[in-house]
Formats: structure tokens, C-alpha cells, sequence
């Protein structure tokens, strides 16, 4: 009897480990397409891996971002994590997001990591001319820094985002790598919420499955979370260009050949 309860505890041992890497296996992709704005974004939910293309010309050298599964994020000072884009120093800081109408929430905020090297070239957007920008971010340290309660840097089955370009900017930073002083001549802006996301699919890394997510080329999402270049005081790290930014690019491409078809 004995060794018909080990049996047993090690069938269910076994099933449960199979059970567990094959859910832990599949990368869910979400993209929010906001092409009139010129920017496009993908959120890799099991890795926790977040990318932005998006339009970089007009002398548009940094911003702040704040994106959610959902609601607009202005008013919500609790939940989500605000991204500092400086493109002269190649670097992003987040912080805590205060819901404030401001791009000020490094003041009062707390900062969560510093990412260097970030950014990457996009290329020219084939239809409209313009320079694109990427960067992907592992975001897993930010996500898990304060708690379940705590978002921070997400989409879902929808999608909201606060994204303020800014032009003639210069950012001062502390010995920490804190945001001390961000100013800039001019700015633009995307505000959103509740839009739905495209559920590009999931593949079974574990299996090498490509599919119909072929565009992660065998699991590049899965490699997008690993550290290549860079790092953060707040132990976060910076994937190498490509994975989700690439397929952002892919995707900006893709929407221009399905809306001249439809023309």
C-alpha cells in the first residue's frame, strides 16, 4: 500500500510539473495599434515584456508614458508606473505614477529603475515617410515592485495610454540615477482609454511551436526578458532590440496593406 501511495504522489507530481510548464509555456502578445498617432505597442504577458514603436521625427527627443489594461490612467495615483524617454542619453526611468495631468510625478513619485541603452531605430515608416523609434523593456521588476495592487506597465484585453512626446528636452539626473529636473519647449500627446487589443495568439515555447505566432520567430518573446545590454538600479534590465519592437514594425506594415486593400 505504502508503495502504491508513493506511485501515486509521484504521478501527481509528474502531471502537475507537465501541467505547470505548459501553461507556463505559452506567451500571450497584446497589441494596441494606435496608427493615426503613429504608434503602435505589444505587452507579452507571460514574460512580462512591453515595446513602443512610434513616430520620432520633428525633433521629438523624450517623453512620458503611462499605459493600462484599460482605463485611461490620469486620476489613478495608485496602480501604474510612468516611463521617462530621454532619446540624448539613450535611457528610461520609471517611476511611480501620481494620476496627475502633469509630467511631473517624478517630483513626489518613487523611482522604481533606470534602463540604459534603450532605444533602437525603427527605420522610415513605409507609407508616410517618418523616422520610427523602438523599445522594448523587460518590465517584470516594475510589474512586481509594489504588490498585487500594483500594475505598472501592462495591457490586456484592452488598453489605455497617456503618452506625451516632447521636443527640446533636457533631463537632469542625480547620483542614483533619479530625475532631478525635465524640461522642453514643446509637446504632443496621445490620451486613451478602454480601446480594444488584438490578441496576436500564444505559442508553447517549451515545444518550439511557431504557428500562427510565427512572428516570435521560436520564442523571441521568451528571450525578449532576458538581460543583454544595460541595467537598472531598481534590477531591472533592457532585452536587445528586436523580439517585440520588431514585430511592432511588422505590424505598423501589415495595417497599411490591409487598409489599401480595403480601399
Amino acid at each position: 500500500m505504502k508503495s502504491m501511495k508513493n506511485l501515486l504522489a509521484t504521478a501527481a507530481t509528474a502531471f502537475l510539473a507537465t501541467a505547470f510548464v505548459s501553461t507556463a509555456a505559452n506567451a500571450t502578445v497584446f497589441n494596441a495599434d494606435y496608427h493615426d498617432a503613429g504608434v503602435w505597442s505589444a505587452y507579452d504577458s507571460y514574460n512580462e515584456a512591453f515595446a513602443l514603436s512610434y513616430r520620432s521625427d520633428q525633433g521629438k527627443d523624450g517623453f512620458w508614458l503611462v499605459v493600462t489594461d484599460g482605463e485611461n490612467p490620469k486620476g489613478d495615483g495608485t496602480s501604474n508606473a510612468i516611463l521617462y524617454g530621454d532619446l540624448t542619453n539613450n535611457r528610461i526611468t520609471a517611476y511611480t505614477y501620481n494620476g496627475e495631468n502633469s509630467s511631473d510625478s517624478f517630483t513626489n513619485g518613487t523611482l522604481i529603475g533606470t534602463y540604459e541603452g534603450v532605444f533602437s531605430s525603427g527605420g522610415i515608416h513605409p507609407r508616410f515617410g517618418y523616422e520610427l523609434t523602438n523599445f522594448s523593456l523587460d518590465v517584470s521588476d516594475i510589474n512586481n515592485a509594489f504588490g498585487n495592487d500594483f500594475d505598472g506597465v501592462q495591457l490586456g484585453e484592452q488598453a489605455g495610454i497617456w503618452f506625451h512626446q516632447s521636443s527640446g528636452t533636457q533631463f537632469s539626473y542625480g547620483e542614483d540615477g533619479s530625475i532631478t529636473d525635465y524640461v522642453f519647449d514643446n509637446q504632443m500627446f496621445l490620451d486613451r482609454g478602454n480601446d480594444a487589443t488584438r490578441n496576436l495568439g500564444s505559442v508553447n515555447c517549451a515545444a518550439g511551436e511557431v504557428g500562427a505566432a510565427r512572428y516570435l520567430d521560436s520564442c523571441n518573446s521568451a528571450r525578449l526578458a532576458q538581460a543583454t545590454a544595460g541595467g537598472g538600479t531598481g534590477g531591472g534590465s533592457v532585452p536587445a532590440p528586436g523580439g517585440l519592437a520588431l514585430l511592432l514594425v511588422g505590424l505598423a506594415g501589415l495595417g497599411r496593406k490591409l487598409r489599401r486593400s480595403n480601399t
